[in-house]
């Protein structure tokens, strides 16, 4: 089982203006996560670069432990953007993926975790679904989400990948 999320780019972007959107994909994604009482395991991340100029790329990696935290799942989508992406190309599609969700956290911790800040993340996230469910997905936005590229506000408005 695994909850996922493409879309195809307006125009071609650079790689710092795509990872603007891949930021708001997983935040969306998460947060869906959340809603659905659901943790992750591994993510996995698709790039398709502009006129198949070169292949695409990506990959998929196992999280340090089961998560619902958009922190820590956007940190590690950010490592496997760095790690995947090709500098100087541009690029069109993005898809990114949760995978092997389960409804159970896994409780293994380290010296360096704090069980009342993931406490504390996980009522912020379930709060942030309930006002977005409640004043739609634009009523919570965050600074990258008013870049020029940034994607988010316009596909929130959407129904399927179509204007609504």
């Amino acid at each position: 089982m695994a909850l996922t999320n493409s879309q195809i780019l307006f125009e071609d972007y650079n790689v710092d203006n795509a990872r603007i959107v891949m930021k708001e994909m997983v935040e969306n994604l998460v947060l869906e996560l959340v809603e659905e009482n659901l943790y992750a395991k591994g993510i996995s991340l698709f790039i398709r670069y502009s006129k198949d100029c070169i292949p695409a790329t990506g990959g998929a990696v196992k999280l340090t432990q089961t998560t619902c935290s958009i922190k820590k799942i956007q940190a590690a989508f950010d490592k496997l953007y760095i790690d995947k992406v090709k500098i100087g190309y541009g690029i069109r599609q993005l898809g990114i993926a949760l995978t092997e969700l389960t409804y159970e956290p896994d409780m293994q911790l380290s010296f360096f975790d704090d069980p009342e800040d993931d406490e504390k993340e996980k009522q912020m996230e379930v709060a942030m679904v309930g006002i977005r469910n409640k004043f739609g997905k634009n009523a919570l936005l965050k600074g990258f989400n008013l870049f020029d590229k940034a994607t988010g506000m316009k596909r929130n408005t959407m129904v399927g990948g179509h204007n609504g």
